[in-house]
């Protein structure tokens, strides 16, 4: 199985977490405005957020520690099979997305 890691990618991870995290934040307070609805519900939505934002963070991290070349000041991709012997740098990417 080929499995490359790049920064592209995880950008677009981080981004779903993000707003999943803000799509659950807000149905929360939605759901607290309306009396009707039931409180275990903003209790879960609220949970859901936390744990959305902590994984969009574990992405973050995940991609500083692993991908960022501070001599080059440069984000990279990374080859994880098996044939590159479970991490092997990529340096011939072209444009790509970083976090800012």
């Amino acid at each position: 199985a080929k499995a490359i890691s790049s920064v592209d990618l995880m950008s677009f991870l981080y981004r779903e977490f993000v707003s999943y995290e803000k799509f659950n934040a807000a149905w929360a307070e939605t759901a607290r405005a309306d009396s009707a609805r039931d409180k275990h519900l903003v209790e879960d939505l609220l949970a859901e957020a936390v744990w959305a934002h902590d994984e969009a963070e574990n992405v973050r991290s995940a991609v500083d520690e692993h991908l960022w070349v501070a001599e080059d000041d440069v984000y990279t991709a990374a080859n994880l099979t098996k044939a590159a012997a479970g991490f092997q740098r990529v340096t011939n990417t072209v444009g790509l997305t970083g976090f800012a």
